[in-house]
């Protein structure tokens, strides 16, 4: 048998019911026996699509809801108000401070950086003078290292026009 067979409760001729199983003559279902069920199917169809579609309803009317609420107001008394506004013009005052602080702080960071840079110029000048007079020193070193430049070093500084050398 490939066929489903109905199982249902076999009724006597006075509509007792006599007892479970398949028909005892081997007759499938009749049309007439799967109304019953066809009808049970839709009304199980559209009560599942009913709810379904109310489900649908309400998801999207809460979702509208939630989204048009707007923020909630709750009222305040008067000296929170005050307190509230005296905190905000603390706010504001130190938040100028700060503005302030940090206008000094740049304008002495202008003025450092020209010091330092005054220091860098000083320290350059003195660099290269420094240079000079090694130079100037490495020269008389070289006159003064022979006994002519003795002499000429001696005219120029001393006024001297007679040296004598001794060496010894």
């Amino acid at each position: 048998m490939s066929e489903i067979q109905r199982y249902s409760a076999i009724r006597s001729q006075r509509g007792e019911v006599v007892s479970f199983g398949p028909y005892h003559n081997g007759e499938f279902c009749r049309y007439i026996d799967l109304l019953w069920y066809r009808r049970q199917y839709l009304m199980a169809l559209i009560i599942n699509i009913v709810v379904v579609l109310a489900c649908g309803v309400l998801a999207a009317l809460l979702v509208h809801e939630k989204a048009a609420r707007s923020p909630v107001e709750v009222p305040i008394g008067a000296a929170e108000k005050m307190g509230l506004l005296n905190e905000m013009d603390a706010m504001k005052k130190s938040r100028d401070d700060y503005k302030t602080m940090a206008l000094n702080y740049k304008a002495q960071i202008k003025v450092l950086n020209a010091k330092v840079d005054g220091h860098f110029s000083q320290l350059e000048a003195l660099q290269a003078r420094g240079q000079e007079l090694d130079r100037l020193n490495k020269e008389q070193a070289t006159r003064m290292s022979t006994n002519q430049g003795v002499v000429l070093e001696a005219k120029r500084i001393l006024g001297v026009s007679h040296v004598n050398i001794v060496e010894r």
